[in-house]
C-alpha cells in the first residue's frame, strides 16, 4: 500500500541515495525492538503458569520462524529494485496477481 509509494518518492532519477540493503536491515531491526517493548506487556496480562513459554528460547520451535522472516527480508529488498523500473501503481495491479494466483493454485492443489 504505502511502501511501494514512498520508495518510489525517495528515489532519485534511476538510483536511490542511500543502501537500500541497510534500509531492509534497519526495519527488520524495528521490528525486533517494536516485538521486545512488548514482550513485557504480553508477560504482564500472561497468566503465571504459560509465562515461562514466552520467555523460553528453542531453535526446534522458533526455526519455522526465521524462514518466513529471511523470505520477507528478500521480498522487501526486492520491491526496491523492481521499483527502479515500474511504477508504483504497475507494482500494485501486479502485486493483485498473487491472489489470483493463490487462489487458482490452492483450488487446484486442494481439490
Amino acid at each position: 500500500t504505502w511502501q511501494p509509494l514512498a520508495v518510489a518518492a525517495s528515489k532519485d532519477g534511476n538510483s536511490y541515495p542511500y543502501n537500500t540493503s541497510t534500509i531492509v536491515i534497519l526495519t527488520e531491526i524495528v521490528k525486533l525492538l517494536v516485538c521486545a517493548a512488548c514482550l513485557p506487556f504480553q508477560y504482564y496480562w500472561e497468566p503465571p503458569a504459560t509465562r515461562k513459554q514466552l520467555i523460553t528460547f528453542s531453535w526446534r520451535n522458533n526455526i519455522g520462524y526465521f524462514v518466513p522472516g529471511f523470505m520477507y527480508a528478500i521480498a522487501n529488498t526486492l520491491i526496491f529494485f523492481s521499483m527502479m523500473f515500474i511504477n508504483p501503481a504497475l507494482y500494485h495491479v501486479l502485486g493483485n496477481f498473487k491472489i489470483l494466483t493463490t487462489g487458482v493454485l490452492y483450488g487446484y492443489f486442494l481439490n
